[in-house]
């Protein structure tokens, strides 16, 4: 018999980008994940949610890191976001540009930024729309497109996949930009001027023509635009930038409307005792959860419900999977099979200490039937009942899709075998000493790593 498969230990899924505040997880996530329309080609196979996990996941992370998305993951992404905002704030004051006009301004100013990030210092990741970025830059550095066109944006949608769409919401919850405004806080605008302006000032004319019209970027002659934000974006930070990005990013110090009194020593917990590069997995959540223990009842209480929590979410998407490509099976096979791969001695869950996970999960959805759901499914896992387990999952399957008016991805037929109506490929199950280190999802904790990454880099 063939074996299928579900997550590896340590893997987790990247999902297609989404703008509405709610759904980057800066409000309170209910029903559908979905508000705005998906990118074909951003979308990953199977990345929609059968179960309905996201809308928890994003609220327990919530509850550790208070301001970032899984996004918003680059300090010079925030730092183009701030320019080109406030670019469009003094065109607009100027009166060189009307409000309408001010979303092609930043569109424009983030492609500067990008081009100037990757050619000038070497930036290969950590640019959205670096794919096209990589492809304009091999043909010609001497003619580069700006311009909120097709033949210029680095993105099919850039305003939607962009810094705009992007890392508006963080920035706003952070207290860097304010609700309906095109420029940014007043703290972030003196920053600006401090910090960034003297680099602009001078070719002030020249630029406001440039991020207003667009026009051709030429990086293989002395160009005052693509110097003057060469000394704006290296990729070290000054201390005054440490200092200012720490506070609103990093730390979450100024987080609208409650700042979480504990982000900052989450941030100092993973100085200490994870790594700032390469991903984070159960045994990083669970280092954390220990050692702060003894220092705040309230960030420990928040990672052990993520631990607990993931420990159910990351087997419950690899059974799911698996059920995926099992059309025409019957439940007692696939559950035989998952005995006989796994045992039925299942590691890190307990769900007789879970009261208060099942609480947030009621808080998040409001609705008794997931509680219900999530506590059987678990339960099942538990004692190693698969065949209860798959008939769960099944169920849970067909109410979050219910709620979304949609059809289940799976069902059993009258004749009591599987019927799969959204298939998976076959692949190969995690072997049973793979299943101590599951970790599907991310708690936001990867953007915090490389927010804190990026500070940390030293001046070559």
């Amino acid at each position: 018999m063939s074996l299928c498969s579900g997550a590896t230990a340590g893997s987790t899924v990247k999902y297609s980008p989404v703008s509405n505040e709610s759904m980057c997880g800066l409000g309170r996530v209910v029903g559908i994940m979905f508000l705005t329309k998906e990118d074909p080609k951003a979308l990953i196979k199977g990345s929609r949610d059968p179960l309905g996990i996201q809308p928890i996941w994003y609220s327990l992370g919530r509850h550790i890191i208070a301001n970032l998305t899984t996004q918003s993951n680059s300090v010079r992404g925030f730092t183009i976001l701030l320019l080109g905002r406030f670019l469009a704030k003094r065109l607009i004051e100027d009166k060189l540009i009307e409000e309408q006009s001010a979303v092609d301004v930043f569109l424009h100013t983030e492609q500067i930024g990008a081009y100037v990030r990757h050619l000038k210092h070497g930036v290969d990741n950590d640019i959205r729309g670096i794919d096209r970025v990589r492809e304009r830059c091999d043909r010609t550095t001497r003619k580069i497109p700006i311009n909120a066109g097709p033949e210029g944006k680095i993105l099919s949608d850039q305003k939607l996949y962009g810094l705009w769409g992007l890392f508006s919401s963080p920035a706003r919850v952070s207290g860097l930009i304010e609700e309906g405004s095109f420029g940014t806080t007043p703290a972030a605008h003196d920053f600006i001027e401090q910090n960034y302006w003297p680099h602009l000032e001078g070719i002030y004319r020249l630029l406001s023509d440039f991020v207003r019209d667009g026009g051709f970027l030429n990086s293989a002659r002395p160009d005052p635009v693509f110097e003057a934000f060469s000394e704006i974006l290296p990729e070290h930070f000054s201390n005054a930038e440490r200092d200012f990005y720490g506070n609103y990013l990093r730390d979450g110090v100024f987080v609208s409307p409650n700042p979480l009194t504990h982000q900052r020593l989450l941030v100092q917990l993973m100085l200490e005792h994870t790594p700032l590069h390469g991903p984070l997995g159960r045994s990083e959540f669970v280092m954390l959860r220990e050692q702060a223990r003894e220092k705040d009842e309230t960030l420990h209480k928040r990672l052990d419900q993520i631990v607990r929590a993931e420990a159910v979410f990351a087997l419950a998407m690899v059974v799911f999977e698996c059920l995926l490509s099992r059309d025409g099976h019957s439940i007692q096979d696939v559950g035989r099979m998952l005995r006989t791969r796994w045992g039925s001695d299942i590691p890190n869950i307990n769900a007789r200490v879970n009261a208060d996970l099942l609480s947030e999960i009621d808080h998040t959805y409001s609705d008794s039937e997931v509680v219900v759901i999530f506590d059987r499914c678990q339960k099942a896992m538990l004692e190693g009942r698969f065949g209860d387990a798959i008939e769960t999952l099944i169920a849970w399957n067909a109410l979050i899709q219910a709620r979304r008016g949609a059809a289940p991805w799976v069902r059993i037929a009258s004749h009591g075998k599987l019927e799969v109506r959204y298939r998976n490929p076959e692949r190969i199950l995690p072997p049973a000493d793979e299943l101590p280190h599951l970790w599907r999802y991310g708690y936001f904790l990867s953007s915090l790593q490389n927010i804190i990454r990026q500070l940390n880099l030293e001046a070559a």
